[in-house]
């Protein structure tokens, strides 16, 4: 049973803990200027997401229904927004770049502390735990996966969700379930599945290795089992808010939840180094380090841990393995695993494993006994192994140095002091402060170079500017707009992402990863001549014209023509019929070679733009978003659909395609072509239609 004592010397921990990792998101992610484009997810993606959905909320509405992408989509159902997740309050509180910042350094630190506690709650020093804390949360995925916060902050549970497996194996049910269902709940509010989904790998493995660990009799795993899976099931249904309307989605969405086929796997443009000892040692920000390198592997040397340490490398080697990319038939096989694309999301997982495996070996190399972490002894079974490691931790370390674009003599250097210190912290001179006080200098420097790029999320106020530098001009073409929509060509990456729901602009062009099936047809074949459905090669993410302005800049200054892709204009009719008034691109595609033609070719007719780094064309041809019809008949399949409305003389006012029986009969008599309906109310969730008509119609 733990003292006052003990409490209170966990809690110092845990906030010694905390204080690292805060010190060092402050220094080496909020204060480094960015250089690099690698945090576009959370710039382009993510920031405009919080900031449009939690400012409708702020101002009393529920995002429940987006009309401005492409022609409508679930909004509250999309899932990444984590509308329901309650550290998304920030949000609504905030300004968003500040609520951005407080939620990345909250969840570092909610990740460092539960794994500091984890260590703590199975009886290892509070040094190892500090270590694992560090090595888990300040290098690795964590620090990574800032350009993905909903990913970030669905794992974020995960060590906390550990501590409550502790509890229900030590017999303290009632708080472990709680603990559990809370972390699993969050989890999926949070908004990113395949983080949840893999949370739930690590903790059945866990605990099958907890009950092991602590000698429980087989006949009472059922039990705990039991237990565990009930909190799970609780945690999924205080998510049910969230999780029903998604699932509701998906039924219907571009992405089916099934398993995926080989070719819709997004794998490792460095597969071919995942394995080399370099990579390993200083390949980026999701290598491995010289630390856990060190120490993972004498973990399974330690005397009362070897079930933990042996579930720790075996998982963490499971998990490499599959994140490698070169066992996509297991990675498919797993359960619920497969429906998600890309396989490197496992290394949360193994980073994880290997700084907790470390501390394991940590405390064995110095003598600590895990449970009583004050006393020295031979807890490692091959006790000529201890003078081994100070010797291999200063060759890896000056390995590791010959490659690094820092100051290969600094990190020489301080291998070296902690090889000596480790070497001087035997059991029996007592000097095991020593050589952790080296060992996690050592690691918080080996951390704070990891980062591959200086780069971090719109933290500060100038960057939050910048989204709104041209409102002015968005406002005002979506004023010119009105009802009817507006498409980018050539784009800047940057204005066009969120735009829609903004300014109240209706955009048909933008990221999202999950969207209508029907849309995926549909702007697929806009796109690419076929149709990109449930069963397509690849994912329908909602931009439906190609390129960029970079992209256009670099093919005009080698003087391409193939830039503004004729093929495409070709099936113009479908952005006729879907509404599509105004295209938008970069000042420089008025002057590309061959727009000229495609223009007056296709009815797009330049008109002043409302900003002067922005050429705008208006679509003649187009088609209202309302209108009356007298004449249809039944749609044939997908594709063939779609090329007949793609074909530049299909006029729906004259006759269109239905699935199912409308319930009527045309009337012989009724005027040839329809006409244009008023729609009256245009609002995000409702829409009013005025319409007349002259006989039985549609």
């Amino acid at each position: 049973m733990s003292t006052p004592v003990a409490r209170q010397r966990e809690i110092l921990a845990l906030v010694g803990v905390s204080a690292c990792v805060v010190a060092f998101w402050l220094v080496r992610v909020y204060a480094v200027e960015a250089t690099t484009l690698r945090g576009h997810d959370v710039r382009n993606y993510y920031y405009p997401l919080y900031e449009n959905t939690f400012g409708w909320i702020a101002q009393g509405r529920l995002p429940l229904w987006n009309p401005f992408h492409l022609t409508g989509i679930p909004w509250l159902a999309s899932l990444q927004a984590g509308v329901f997740y309650p550290p998304h309050l920030l949000y609504v509180a905030l300004p968003t770049n500040v609520a951005l910042a407080l939620s990345n350094v909250l969840h570092l630190v909610l990740i460092g502390a539960g794994t500091s506690l984890l260590c703590l709650r199975l009886g290892l020093s509070r040094p190892a735990a500090a270590l694992a804390a560090l090595l888990f949360t300040l290098r690795g995925t964590c620090i990574d996966w800032l350009r993905y916060p909903s990913a970030l902050e669905a794992a974020a549970w995960l060590p906390l969700g550990c501590v409550a497996l502790v509890d229900l194996v030590r017999e303290r049910a009632a708080r472990g379930a709680a603990l559990l269902s809370l972390c699993a709940g969050m989890s999926l509010l949070a908004g990113y599945v395949q983080s949840t989904v893999l949370l739930g790998y690590v903790w059945g493995t866990l605990l099958i290795a907890l009950l092991v660990d602590a000698g429980t009799p087989p006949r009472r795993w059922a039990g705990i089992g039991a237990v565990a899976l009930a909190a799970l099931m609780l945690g999924a249904s205080l998510a049910a808010v969230q999780i029903l309307p998604t699932f509701e989605f998906t039924q219907e969405a571009n992405r089916l939840t099934d398993v995926l086929p080989d070719e819709r796997l997004r794998r490792w443009s460095w597969k071919a180094n995942f394995w080399k000892l370099p990579w390993a040692l200083r390949g980026g920000p999701i290598s491995l380090g010289v630390i856990v390198l060190v120490f993972a592997p004498v973990a399974l040397l330690a005397r009362g841990s070897r079930a933990l340490a042996i579930w720790a490398l075996a998982l963490a080697l499971a998990g490499y393995a599959l994140a490698s990319g070169r066992l996509d038939a297991a990675y498919q096989a797993l359960p619920v695993m497969g429906w998600f694309r890309e396989p490197r999301r496992l290394l949360f997982a193994v980073n994880f494993c290997m700084a907790f495996a470390a501390a394991i070996g940590f405390d064995a190399a110095l003598g600590r006994q895990r449970g009583r972490p004050d006393e020295a002894s031979a807890t490692v079974s091959t006790p000529g192994l201890r003078p081994l490691l100070p010797v291999v931790l200063g060759g890896l370390f000056a390995y590791s140095a010959a490659g690094r674009a820092t100051s290969p003599v600094l990190w020489i250097s301080l291998g070296a002091a902690s090889a000596v210190a480790l070497a001087w912290a035997s059991p029996f001179r007592r000097a095991g402060t020593v050589a952790t006080t080296a060992l996690i200098g050592l690691a918080l420097a080996d951390a704070s170079v990891a980062l591959p790029h200086p780069f971090h999320p719109p933290y500060r106020s100038d960057e939050a500017a910048a989204y709104g530098t041209k409102a002015e001009a968005f406002r005002e073409l979506a004023g010119r707009a009105g009802s009817e929509r507006v498409t980018g060509y050539y784009f800047w990456p940057q204005h066009r992402l969120k735009l829609g729901a903004r300014y109240g602009l209706r955009w048909i062009e933008d990221y999202e990863p999950l969207n209508l099936a029907r849309h995926a047809e549909y702007f697929g074949y806009l796109s690419h001549g076929e149709s990109q459905g449930r069963k397509a090669r690849m994912f329908f993410h909602g931009r439906v014209l190609p390129g960029t302005a970079l992209q256009l800049t670099r093919e005009a200054r080698r003087g391409e023509r193939s830039t503004v892709s004729p093929r495409l204009w070709e099936r113009r009719r479908l952005l006729d019929l879907a509404a599509v008034r105004f295209v938008i691109g970069p000042s420089l595609l008025a002057t590309q070679p061959g727009m000229a033609e495609i223009a007056r070719e296709h009815g797009l007719r330049p008109v002043a733009s409302p900003d002067r780094e922005f050429s705008l064309f208006e679509n003649t041809n187009v088609l209202p978003r309302a209108f009356v019809t007298y004449r249809w008949e039944d749609a044939p399949e997908t594709d063939r659909l779609l090329a007949r409305l793609s074909r530049s003389d299909f006029d729906p006012l004259v006759r269109v395609f239905v699935e199912g029986d409308p319930g009527i009969t045309p009337d012989p008599g009724a005027p040839p072509r329809g006409a244009p309906a008023r729609i009256v109310v245009d609002g995000e969730t409702r829409v009013e239609v005025d319409a007349s008509l002259e006989a039985p119609g549609l």
